[in-house]
């Protein structure tokens, strides 16, 4: 089993074997581990009881060790303050004013790579990967940082080659996992391992950025040059809540957030717009209906442009439901019960998107189909029966589930995903670019069958054939 994700397996149990609310399995060194299945037992967990079921410690060494000793590893009254020192960042309405960064940055890779498209002999290849988290990276350093980055500009950028050294996991990152959970976390890495000196190099090169970024902004609150624009960096810095050194762990935690979700939901949704060429081209008529080309260079689409397309944003959610990864991991801090089953002190309960999303039991029997029709007004797809009272009166938010609680994209309650707007606002936008101006198709036909395409490939690399389509 992966050490950092169970996701491929639970979503496969819950569809091939009868589950109530829980699917008990064999965790490292035979551990009891319980896979939260149904929709009551998750919301109990994350809405009602989420002070009691805290973050293990293997999560915590995994995030702390390689994304940041952020917001995401604290707990309790820690977590409160800082979720609310960092939530004028995220509010809807500066979120808002963010779609035109994203919709710059998007049109910006879009013009590089039709120049390329136009002179090149024979079909552009790309890996849409890579573009895609050097679009996100530029994005985050302008609309979260201040900071110009050029990553678009420069695929040799510091960053975008730290964050590759940093996604070859190996075997012996399994090892130093394993061992950081269960000792101290020196020990697991000062091992004289080669990943560990590869990952402390990429770590080192992520921190410089970070730390720039932050004395930046001290300096310029010293100087009274304060900007009125609020962004991720200046909300952590004028909190006055962390030193120097936790500043830049909570920026670096932000920074892997900001392009690992979008590089690989960018990259999934390439993939899905190359199965089904139908909604590729229904979705790029809805974008040259309702928004500006981005050849002009003068007129940026808006949040309420964005937000008024109905496919373009049914198609976001149906991506995210369907390729969303991801494994919450968390351990019961005394003896509790969970829908009545009593919980020891010390269980370890999965919460895993990718069963969640992909249950038949939460989403009816067409779960594993890409239909974005469910998230419309018209879709076919009926609330399944048994669904909340209160959720069932609101199925096409709900995409037909039985409860708010089967879609766990961003999770809920207090330690939900503090830039889930800020998320589907970028991809949003950058589909909307891309999409526009592209035709995609796979450069490996035989990967449209899904079973085909290689592990992890959409966090990775995936080559696909571009060409530009005339008349936007």
């Amino acid at each position: 089993m992966h050490p950092t994700d169970i996701g491929i397996d639970a979503k496969r149990w819950v569809n091939e074997m009868p589950h109530e609310h829980f699917i008990r399995f064999l965790d490292y060194f035979n551990r009891d581990c319980l896979l939260v299945t149904s929709a009551q037992a998750i919301g109990e967990i994350l809405a009602e009881k989420d002070h009691i079921f805290t973050r293990s410690a293997q999560f915590r060494f995994i995030f702390g060790r390689y994304v940041g000793r952020g917001i995401a590893v604290v707990e309790g009254r820690a977590h409160k303050a800082q979720r609310r020192a960092l939530s004028l960042a995220f509010s809807a309405r500066h979120v808002r004013e963010l779609y035109p960064v994203f919709w710059t940055k998007g049109s910006k890779a879009v013009r590089q790579l039709e120049a390329k498209a136009l002179v090149q002999d024979g079909p552009l290849i790309i890996d849409c990967h890579e573009w895609a988290v050097r679009c996100a990276l530029d994005a985050m350093g302008t609309a979260g940082m201040g900071v110009e980055f050029g990553t678009i500009d420069d695929d040799k950028h510091m960053l975008v080659q730290a964050y590759e050294r940093l996604k070859e996991f190996s075997w012996q990152d399994a090892v130093v996992i394993l061992i950081g959970t269960y000792m101290p976390e020196g020990i697991a890495t000062s091992l004289p391992l080669h990943r560990n000196r590869v990952v402390e190099s990429a770590l080192a090169d992520i921190r410089t950025v970070c730390r720039d970024a932050i004395r930046a902004k001290q300096n310029a609150v010293v100087s009274a040059e304060k900007s009125t624009h609020v962004n991720i960096c200046s909300a952590i810095v004028d909190s006055g809540m962390f030193n120097e050194d936790e500043a830049v762990e909570q920026l670096m935690s932000m920074l892997f957030a900001s392009h690992h979700a979008p590089g690989r939901t960018m990259t999934a949704v390439v993939y899905t717009l190359c199965r089904f060429p139908e909604k590729q081209r229904r979705l790029r008529e809805e974008v040259r209906c309702c928004l500006p080309s981005v050849s002009n260079l003068a007129d940026n689409a808006s949040s309420a442009d964005i937000d008024g397309m109905p496919y373009l944003n049914a198609f976001c959610k149906e991506v995210l439901r369907m390729y969303s990864t991801g494994v919450s991991s968390r351990q019961a801090a005394c003896d509790t019960t969970i829908q009545g089953t009593p919980i020891p002190k010390g269980t370890t309960i999965k919460l895993s998107v990718a069963s969640a999303n992909g249950d038949p039991m939460l989403w009816g029997s067409d779960v594993s189909e890409f239909k974005p029709e469910r998230w419309l007004p018209s879709g076919e797809n009926e609330t399944i029966a048994g669904a909340d009272e209160d959720d069932a009166g609101d199925k096409m938010a709900l995409g037909g589930a039985v409860s708010k609680f089967a879609n766990l994209t961003f999770m809920h309650g207090p330690r939900n995903c503090i830039a889930a707007q800020f998320a589907h606002a970028e991809f949003a936008c950058l589909l909307a670019t891309w999409v526009g101006k592209f035709e995609f198709t796979l450069a490996d036909k035989e990967l449209l069958d899904e079973s085909k395409l290689p592990a992890r490939a959409l966090e990775t690399k995936l080559d696909v054939c571009v060409r530009v389509v005339n008349g936007w």
